[in-house]
């Protein structure tokens, strides 16, 4: 009993006292969407070092986010390859297990959502991309797209990276891989025809490739590709010009927040009842509570499945002017908003479902605890604190998780051009006067045949 009343107590006070991972990654935050990386990357470090190691993983996302929107793509890498390093290496251990089981799921190691650790690996394409290692880019780029096929996603329409495989057909061309490359356009027409540039891109791979049937299937496009001479009048398509490809990681991730009080929930409590008459009729529980005394002790519970919440208007483009002229905006060809929404949000009776066994045996666990107190020797203060503190412990065991990724952008966008050979005055201009754009080169050399990548960072503050 001894050891019982110890666990209990102090299950109780660490539930209590669990510092959000919201307070904890404010500062860094702050600081990020101030433009001051400098500092962000000095209050993330501490983090890293100091802070709670069930929280690393999450700690190296936010780090490396900084790194790569600083510039610093080798730093970035080194950052988010150890992270892909503990994704592989994270296995859940018995011992963890079973304290998880009764406790809340953010005293657990976090070890990131499918669509968070997707990004995980789009991260170190790009900056392998930015380091011009396109070799190892490729290989990542076809590693985001291996991961969700095995994640077994089923729903294609938002679960399929377009961007990776825009940018892998991109590489492809360079290293005139034009079959590979025409795969990976196929796929992007599969699965979004209408999937900006595509036809233009399908006509210059033709082009390229002397492709006679794919030549006479996108003709109609050959006039209507962002091709153009040094100065900037618009200019037949030639094996000859450069590219820039200019990608915008635009506005701010969502991030999960509460449901709210778990019996406001018809769908929860329905499921929740089914399971609890479960438990509570099996040996270990059976005769020692009622469903009323059950329900009754869920009035300071919060539904423990979390829903993510937009923070970011996702419609705003950047308007591209290239020495002094307007040349169209970049198009939103990745939604990592729409992606984590339809992810998680709409899988909700999904998730229910999946949990809500684990989640009666906590709520029932709990009051055993509570109940083998009342029944022992302890001190009359003990017994009374454990009833009183009964609901409080409920609620502190079955609070939401809402440790997330805060850092990423909410969508990336994208736009293509083909250039003489030269240098070129780049200016971005943000559709709201409010928009922050990041630091991002203005004089931009285009080589022959080769393609130029610019990456920068702009939202709504």
């Amino acid at each position: 009993m001894k050891k019982f009343i110890s666990v209990y107590i102090i299950f109780f006070l660490i539930n209590s006292c669990t510092k959000s991972y919201d307070k904890a990654i404010l500062n860094t935050e702050k600081k990020y969407y101030n433009n001051d990386y400098n500092a962000a990357i000095k209050e993330v470090r501490t983090l890293v070092d100091k802070g709670p190691q069930k929280n690393r993983l999450l700690y190296l996302m936010e780090a490396g986010t900084i790194f790569h929107s600083a510039g610093d793509y080798k730093k970035s890498n080194t950052v988010f390859l150890e992270a892909e390093q503990l994704i592989d290496q994270q296995r859940k251990s018995v011992t963890e297990e079973a304290w998880t089981f009764v406790s809340l799921d953010s005293n657990s190691v976090f070890k990131g959502e499918s669509f968070e650790i997707i990004m995980v690996k789009l991260y170190i394409a790009l900056n392998y991309l930015m380091m011009d290692d396109f070799d190892s880019a490729q290989r990542y780029f076809k590693k985001v797209n291996f991961d969700l096929k095995e994640m077994k996603i089923n729903d294609a329409d938002y679960k399929q990276n377009l961007l990776a495989r825009y940018l892998a057909a991109i590489i492809l061309e360079y290293q005139e891989d034009y079959n590979g490359a025409r795969v990976e356009y196929k796929n992007i027409e599969q699965f979004n025809p209408e999937f900006p540039l595509l036809n233009e891109s399908r006509m210059v791979l033709a082009m390229k490739s002397s492709d006679d049937d794919d030549l006479k299937k996108f003709a109609k496009y050959k006039n209507t590709i962002p091709a153009y001479s040094s100065s900037m009048q618009p200019n037949p398509y030639n094996s000859n010009l450069g590219e820039l490809i200019i990608i915008n990681e635009f506005g701010i991730s969502p991030v999960k927040e509460s449901r709210g009080m778990m019996t406001k929930d018809p769908l929860f409590m329905s499921a929740l009842r089914t399971a609890l008459f479960v438990v509570l009729n099996g040996p270990q529980y059976r005769g020692q509570f009622t469903m009323a005394s059950v329900i009754a002790m869920l009035s300071l519970a919060e539904n423990p499945i979390p829903v993510y919440k937009s923070r970011t208007d996702n419609n705003l483009q950047l308007e591209v002017l290239l020495n002094g002229s307007r040349n169209g905006f970049t198009w939103n060809v990745m939604d990592y908003n729409d992606t984590v929404l339809k992810s998680f949000n709409e899988n909700y009776n999904t998730i229910v479902k999946k949990n809500i066994s684990r989640i009666a045996v906590k709520i029932v666990a709990a009051l055993a605890i509570t109940h083998a107190i009342n029944k022992s020797e302890a001190p009359e203060l003990v017994k009374v604190l454990s009833s009183v503190a009964a609901s409080g412990t409920i609620a502190a065991t079955t609070r939401p998780d809402l440790r997330c990724w805060h850092l990423s952008p909410s969508n990336f966008q994208i736009q293509r051009y083909f250039l003489e050979p030269g240098n070129y005055e780049l200016e971005l201009k943000a559709t709201s006067s409010k928009t922050f754009i990041s630091k991002y080169p203005s004089q931009i050399q285009i080589e022959k045949r080769k393609p130029t990548f610019v990456i920068l960072r702009s939202y709504l503050p």
